[in-house]
């Protein structure tokens, strides 16, 4: 019988793992927050990296050829929802360390 070998699309782990550092730099407060233009502050557009790096792993993983088309779809779908999830822990992360 011969193994079957997975394939991980590593350029999908690598930009959810940078929006995760993103926003673990963020919610930590490790990144200064001075105004950037408008009264925004710098996190707001920070929190929109995740989502944006989410997509672009499921663009890059629906792209990959090396993983089959069930592969691709799941890679795909939790790559842009881990995007969008990772804004929500950093909501809860930050309550917990700054309280409600």
């Amino acid at each position: 019988m011969r193994s079957r070998r997975r394939h991980v699309p590593v350029t999908t782990i690598v930009l959810l793992t940078v929006g995760a550092v993103v926003l673990a730099l963020v919610s930590l407060e490790i990144v200064p927050n001075p105004d950037v233009g408008g009264g925004a502050r710098l996190v707001v557009f920070l929190l929109l990296v995740p989502p944006a790096l989410g997509l672009a792993g499921a663009v890059t993983a629906s792209r990959d050829r090396r993983l089959g088309d069930q592969g691709r779809v799941l890679w795909s779908v939790a790559s842009g929802l881990g995007g969008f999830l990772q804004v929500f822990l950093a909501f809860v992360l930050v309550t917990l360390i700054a309280g409600p």
